[in-house]
C-alpha cells in the first residue's frame, strides 16, 4: 500500500509557541532516536528554535559529541593471499570478522548519545549505500562511516565527492575496475538515479540520459584501490583524457570536473531531491511537494549547505503539525536504539551486541543493506514475522534483560510526574504509557 502525501496547512513559518512535552518528544525522536524524560523535562516549555538549535550545536560539538576515536586495526591493510603465509592470512580474516562487529555495536551504542549527528550517520548509510558483503573489510567499512559522520551535516557537494572515491564505494560499484578501455557504468549511474538527483524532476521531466550516464562513466575513469595505503588513487594511464560531452557542457573532464558539472547544471533538481529525501526522514513517508521546493530553494542558496535546510524543517509549524506525530514507523535500529534511550538503559557490551544481533534478525544488519537502493522503510517494516518480532523485544527488556541488565522503570516514573500535583501517583500509569507512546492514548 503506498502512502499519499498528508495534506496541512502549516507551512515552514518557525513554530512559535512554547513546546509541549508531546512536542519536545517528538522533535527528539525523529532528531536523534528516542526521548528521555530528563531531556523532555529540559526542553519542554522552550521554543523550536532554541531546541533545534541546540541540538545542531551538540551534532556538530567536537568536543561534546566527539567522532569515535580511531581504532587500533584502522590501518591494518589485507594480506596479499600470493605472497603472504596461509596463517597470517587465517589471522587477518578471524580479525577482521571482529571489527566489523565492532563497528555494528559502536553505531548502536552511538544512536543512543550522538543525537542529530548519528541520525544522519544512519540516514546517509541509507542514501550513499554500500553493502558489506561485497567490500568486505573492516577498514574500509570505517572509513566510509568516518566520511559520512565528518559530513553528515555539513557541504552536500563536498561529501559527494568525497563519497565516490572511498574504498567501499569504489569497489562496491566497481568504480575500482572502470578503465578507458572498458567504462563500467555502475557507479556513474547510481550517482545520478540514487545519490544525486533522480532519474527525473518533480515535475516529470528526465534528468538525464543514457548517455550522460556513458559520458560520466568515462570521466571517472582510472581510480583504483591501493591495497597498501587503504585509499583511491588514480592510475593515469587507465583514466579517459577524450572529450565528454555531460548534461550539455563539454570538456576533458576528470572526477572533479564530473562533480562540477551535475552542481552547475542540475541545482534544483538536486536540492529538490535530497530535500525530499530528508522530508521521509524527519516527517512523512511522502513528501508535500511545496515544502520539498521551499526546502530545495534554502539548500539552493546556502550552496547546498545540510544544515540550514535542517534547521529551517525542523523549527517549523509543519513539522509539528500533529497529524505528523507518531506517523511515521520505526526501523529496527531506531526501535533499538530508542528503547535505550527512553528506558534510560545503559547497555553493556554483551546487551549491545544481542542488540545488533536482534536488528539483523530484523532486516536491518548495520553495514549491509539489501541492495543499492537501502532499506525502502516505514510500511515495509512490518509483517507478520516482524511485528511479533517486535512486541517480544519490549518484553525481553521489561520482564527478563540479559545479565540482569532489564529495565527499571522506577527511575523513569521519578521523572514523570509532577512533584506538586496532589494526585501524581493516580496518573503515573498515564504518565508512562505517555512518555513510551508518541500517538494520543485516546
Amino acid at each position: 500500500m503506498s502512502t499519499k502525501p498528508v495534506q496541512v496547512k502549516p507551512g515552514l513559518e518557525p513554530y512559535v509557541p512554547a513546546l509541549s512535552r508531546r512536542e519536545v518528544a517528538h522533535l527528539l525522536r525523529r532528531a536523534s532516536f528516542g526521548a528521555d524524560p530528563e531531556t523532555v523535562n529540559t526542553y519542554a516549555g522552550q521554543t523550536a528554535a532554541a531546541v533545534v538549535d541546540d541540538l545542531l550545536t551538540f551534532a556538530t560539538d567536537s568536543n561534546a559529541n566527539p567522532l569515535p576515536a580511531e581504532p587500533s586495526w584502522a590501518n591494518q591493510p589485507q594480506p596479499d593471499r600470493s605472497v603472504e603465509p596461509s596463517e597470517v592470512v587465517r589471522a587477518y580474516n578471524q580479525n577482521n570478522v571482529l571489527w566489523l562487529a565492532e563497528l555494528s555495536t559502536q553505531m548502536l551504542e552511538l544512536f543512543r548519545s550522538g543525537g542529530l549527528r548519528e541520525r544522519m550517520t544512519l540516514f546517509w548509510h541509507n542514501h550513499f549505500v554500500t553493502e558489506l558483503e561485497v567490500y568486505e573489510l573492516g577498514v574500509y567499512a570505517y572509513r566510509y562511516l568516518r566520511i559520512i559522520r565528518n559530513n553528515a551535516l555539513g557541504d552536500f557537494k563536498a561529501f559527494v565527492k568525497e563519497m565516490g572515491l572511498t574504498p567501499a564505494m569504489l569497489i562496491y560499484l566497481n568504480g575500482n575496475t572502470n578503465e578507458k578501455n572498458s567504462p563500467n557504468e555502475n557507479y556513474a549511474r547510481e550517482l545520478l538515479e540514487l545519490f544525486t538527483m533522480g532519474p527525473v524532476d518533480s515535475y516529470g521531466n528526465e534528468n538525464y540520459s543514457q548517455t550522460d550516464v556513458e559520458e560520466v562513466a568515462r570521466a571517472l575513469t582510472g581510480w583504483f584501490v591501493n591495497r597498501d595505503t587503504i585509499a583511491a588513487e588514480l592510475f593515469n594511464k587507465e583514466f579517459d583524457e577524450g572529450q565528454k560531452v555531460i548534461m550539455g557542457r563539454t570538456g576533458d573532464f576528470d572526477y572533479e570536473g564530473v562533480n562540477d558539472v551535475l552542481f552547475n547544471e542540475r541545482p534544483f533538481q538536486i536540492a529538490e531531491f535530497i530535500c525530499a529525501q530528508l522530508y521521509r526522514e524527519f516527517v512523512y513517508d511522502e513528501p508535500d511537494l511545496e515544502i520539498v521546493r521551499e526546502l530545495a530553494t534554502i539548500f539552493r542558496e546556502s550552496n547546498f549547505q545540510i544544515a540550514p535546510v535542517l534547521r529551517t524543517l525542523l523549527g517549523s509549524s509543519h513539522f509539528f503539525e500533529t497529524q505528523f506525530i507518531g506517523a511515521k514507523i520505526k526501523s529496527p535500529a531506531d526501535l533499538i536504539a530508542g528503547a535505550l534511550l527512553e528506558t534510560g538503559l545503559v547497555p553493556s557490551e554483551d546487551i549491545l551486541t544481542f542488540m545488533a544481533d536482534l536488528s539483523k534478525g530484523l532486516d536491518q544488519e548495520m553495514l549491509d543493506p539489501p541492495d543499492v537502493s537501502g532499506w525502502p522503510g516505514h510500511r515495509a517494516w512490518i509483517s507478520t514475522n516482524s511485528l511479533p518480532a517486535r512486541w517480544s523485544f519490549a518484553d525481553f527488556l521489561l520482564y527478563n534483560g540479559r545479565n540482569n541488565q532489564s529495565i527499571d522503570l522506577t527511575s523513569i516514573a521519578a521523572l514523570l510526574p509532577d512533584a506538586d500535583d496532589a494526585q501524581a501517583a493516580f496518573k503515573l500509569p498515564l504518565s508512562i504509557a505517555e512518555h513510551f507512546l508518541a500517538v494520543p492514548l485516546d
